[in-house]
């Protein structure tokens, strides 16, 4: 008994700690993008004098009349990569106006697809990759472009949110561009940047950061009472090292949860989330008849360990859903809607975990009956 008390004990303390006060981890893709950015930096002079070079160099091609428009596009197409030295390479785009209007074609794109698509298409395309994020790009960034370019020796530039589609990041990018007009009349922007900023990096945290306290206090309670309770059954029998499995079931999903990261999103999207959630805990009461049809089951066999057992699980499941209906208070900011969105979650999955362990519970519990019955039927 003092070992499984010692056991539970420093496993609890030892993964919350880590969990609170261990850095968050980062992805590959977030690992990748800082280390560009960070190269960026260090060689931003040389990057910015090749860039303007490379404009006016593509912008001369086409005032001069070596080359008419299409055949201008063409060449930027088939030379749209920058070499910056680096491991990957920067993009020219080219928007062309449509006459009268505030959209662009886009001619000139990292992306082939998008050749020849309308700007707005790739707004929205770029916003529904990470709809929950907080930094949207703005549906007017080339027409702001486009209309607030100054004719000066120097290259504009502007910064803005985007969300890299190789690899789901959010950043903030740095645009060079010039507004270009062709002999036939076409005007445009053609641009090269780069990311300046990871924004993951202020929009990411770990779940154990944005949970409330006592919540996590009630799962360790929990988990407490109903290991100590199934040892306290099984004293004397191997049957008592289900409590040691379900302990350490358990820590792991708690392990995994705390350390596992999450983003910040608008105070609509965490909105809508949160009902998704309250409207997932009326979605499992179908539990509760089938958890009822087990523990009358199991009064059957008059198996008075095992029906505690899994009254014991059944109870706590329910408790911790009731938890989860809980409201603290009203929420005055987006961290409280954050705060009580992962802990609803945390809750949850807890009780979902507790209420499949019934349910393995029981068939190895049937299927044992059904095997030492028939074990005793060919001895017969």
């Amino acid at each position: 008994m003092i070992h499984f008390i010692s056991l539970f004990i420093i496993l609890c303390i030892f993964q919350y700690l880590y969990g609170k006060y261990v850095n968050k981890s980062e992805s590959v893709s977030d690992k990748n993008m800082s280390h560009k950015i960070e190269y960026i930096k260090k060689n931003k002079k040389n990057i910015d004098t090749h860039i303007q070079y490379t404009l006016k160099e593509r912008i001369n091609l086409l005032e001069s009349g070596k080359l008419n428009y299409e055949e201008w596009i063409d060449y930027n197409i088939k030379n749209k990569l920058i070499n910056i030295n680096y491991s990957e390479y920067l993009y020219i785009n080219i928007f062309e106006n449509i006459s009268n209007t505030d959209n662009f074609i886009i001619r000139v794109n990292e992306d082939d697809l998008m050749i020849n698509q309308s700007w707005y298409d790739l707004i929205t395309r770029s916003n529904n990759i990470l709809y929950n994020t907080r930094y949207k790009v703005d549906i007017n960034l080339i027409n702001n472009m486009f209309n607030n370019y100054i004719t000066d020796s120097e290259l504009n530039s502007i910064n803005y949110y985007w969300i890299e589609p190789k690899n789901y990041i959010t950043v903030q990018k740095k645009n060079y561009f010039i507004r270009f007009k062709s002999k036939d009349g076409i005007e445009g922007i053609i641009s090269i940047g780069y990311p300046i900023n990871n924004l993951l990096n202020f929009e990411t945290f770990k779940k154990i950061n944005n949970i409330y306290g006592f919540k996590v206090i009630i799962a360790y309670i929990v988990l407490f009472i109903i290991c100590f309770t199934i040892l306290f059954l099984n004293i004397g029998t191997y049957v008592q090292l289900k409590a040691y499995i379900l302990l350490l079931i358990i820590n792991i999903y708690f392990w995994f949860y705390f350390n596992s990261n999450d983003h910040l999103s608008t105070t609509k999207s965490e909105s809508e989330k949160l009902t998704l959630f309250s409207s997932n805990l009326l979605s499992i009461s179908y539990l509760i008849g089938v958890n009822i049809y087990i523990v009358s089951s199991l009064n059957e066999f008059q198996n008075n360990n095992l029906t505690m057992e899994t009254v014991m699980l059944f109870g706590f499941s329910l408790l911790l859903l009731l938890i989860c209906i809980y409201k603290p208070g009203s929420y005055n900011t987006i961290n409280d809607l954050i705060k009580q969105r992962i802990s609803i979650n945390f809750l949850f999955n807890y009780s979902i975990i507790l209420n499949i362990l019934i349910v393995i519970n029981y068939l190895l519990f049937k299927f044992n009956i059904n095997f030492t019955s028939k074990i005793r039927f060919k001895k017969k």
